[in-house]
């Protein structure tokens, strides 16, 4: 833990000097302004940095968002994380790092920024020496790097001041806290529950509007089918089989038929995903209509349409 701990310190004050925020598995049609939409419902945005790919009019699927107001982040982790957008369940959390260009690296005069490797095993250092009690408690809590990995809080490296703090809450006398409640119950509410009403409001308004974005932009001829077949049931005559009964809902051009592996070990488990690319948009939405949630040799297949353009870029995971 010594040698830890300046490590977990720095990461507790980068953390403290900016209200930034990671966001990841980003809809890879949204841009910048399409977040700005949504992530201002919680308050004034200084910046937003959604990482390039290097094919153009790309993105990496990740962000980072700093606020004016550190209240800001709180309410935009806590409303956003796991967030339904687009088919893609957003991961926000606090970030780590101070902020520097998305690409560039630390030159002279920037701030040491350790590598995830090494932040990671800071946070399993600290959440080894925490107290059992204090882990139940941050047992839910994350931030994400920019590498999308979940890391400790950063408050959780501060360990031995959160355990002083807790111990001092509870040796607070009752009368003490009887005052605390008494003085907030006094002070006026209506102000803070229209601020409220109004983010979520605003919220709900700038995610509805990037949703039909998004839902104009899907014109796609291609379905993806899974939970199909297992890898044990590959053979010979699978995509002729396939082509025949998608070729009851229309001109079928292209079947592939696509094994995922589902981690870098040895031993992960592969899925099998087939791609159906129909003639017409029409003819795609008629074979999900009628393949979605069909009984197959013991299967329930899952279908539904996949963005052309990464199916012509030949983009077949995730």
């Amino acid at each position: 833990m010594p040698a830890a701990a300046p490590v977990i310190a720095q990461l507790n004050a980068e953390a403290e000097l900016y209200n930034r925020i990671y966001v990841g598995s980003i809809h890879p049609d949204l841009a910048e302004v399409d977040l700005k939409c949504v992530f201002e419902a919680f308050g004034t945005i200084k910046s937003i940095q959604l990482a390039p790919d290097p094919m153009p009019n790309r993105h990496r699927g990740f962000a980072f968002i700093e606020y004016e107001q550190k209240q800001s982040t709180l309410d935009a982790v806590a409303s956003m994380n796991l967030f339904d957008l687009g088919g893609q369940f957003l991961r926000v959390g606090r970030a780590l790092t101070a902020p520097i260009p998305i690409g560039a690296s630390p030159g002279a005069g920037m701030a040491f920024i350790p590598s995830p490797a090494a932040i990671s095993t800071v946070a399993v250092a600290a959440s080894q020496a925490a107290a059992s009690a204090i882990s139940a408690q941050l047992a839910g809590l994350g931030v994400l790097n920019a590498t999308g990995n979940p890391l400790a809080m950063a408050g959780l490296g501060g360990v031995s001041a959160m355990t002083t703090a807790l111990s001092t809450s509870m040796a607070t006398s009752q009368a003490e806290m009887l005052a605390r409640q008494q003085v907030a119950a006094d002070k006026p509410q209506v102000q803070s529950i229209q601020t409220e009403e109004s983010m979520s409001i605003s919220g709900n308004s700038a995610r509805h509007m990037v949703m039909q974005k998004l839902q104009r932009k899907e014109e796609s001829r291609v379905v993806v089918l899974r939970n199909m077949v297992g890898v044990e049931d590959l053979d010979d005559e699978l995509e002729g089989e396939v082509t025949e009964e998608c070729g009851r809902h229309g001109s079928v051009e292209r079947v592939i038929i696509y094994q995922e592996r589902q981690g870098e070990e040895e031993n992960a488990d592969v899925i099998v995903k087939i791609f159906v690319e129909f003639a017409q948009t029409s003819q795609a939405e008629q074979a999900i209509s009628s393949l979605d949630g069909r009984f197959f040799a013991g299967r329930t297949i899952k279908a539904e349409l996949y963005n052309q353009a990464r199916f012509d870029g030949n983009e077949l995971s995730g």
